[in-house]
């Protein structure tokens, strides 16, 4: 009976110590779910103004104006004191477009922002659940 106990717990332990990342663990590393309305995002586009089909395009893979968006990097921050153009200026385009986490969840409450930082952009974040289209309503700055 001792080594059926033993046995049982030694696979609970193994079973545990090999699960998927949990969200503390992922937070630890930098990426967390953004959900403050007040969060400012910007993302970067060789056309100016900023057109759905540049976003899509910008999407891995890229999608169309009216196919959700998965993983499409932005620049983010939940910080009011950042500005957008702060957001912009570490990314590589030559135009940007930006709006609120509020703005976006008028348009698809589903809308979701993770941060996820990088050496080359502190404010690397990824947005997914909207598509294209959506995105470009919620426009309010463009550069």
């Amino acid at each position: 009976m001792k080594m059926k106990v033993a046995i049982c717990v030694l696979a609970s332990l193994l079973v545990f110590s090999t699960s998927p990342i949990n969200p503390d663990i992922a937070e630890a590393k930098g990426k967390k779910p953004i959900t403050r309305g007040i969060t400012k995002l910007v993302r970067g586009s060789n056309t100016n103004p900023c057109t759905a089909q540049a976003i899509g395009s910008g999407n891995v893979p890229p999608v169309g104006p009216t196919e959700d968006l998965t993983n499409l990097s932005v620049s983010c921050s939940d910080d009011k004191d950042v500005t957008y153009q702060e957001l912009w200026d570490v990314l590589p385009q030559q135009h940007a477009c930006g709006t609120t986490l509020a703005d976006l969840r008028k348009q698809r409450p589903e809308v979701t922002i993770v941060s996820d930082p990088t050496g080359a952009n502190p404010y690397h974040c990824i947005l997914d659940n909207i598509t294209p289209r959506e995105f470009i309503r919620a426009i309010q700055w463009q550069r």
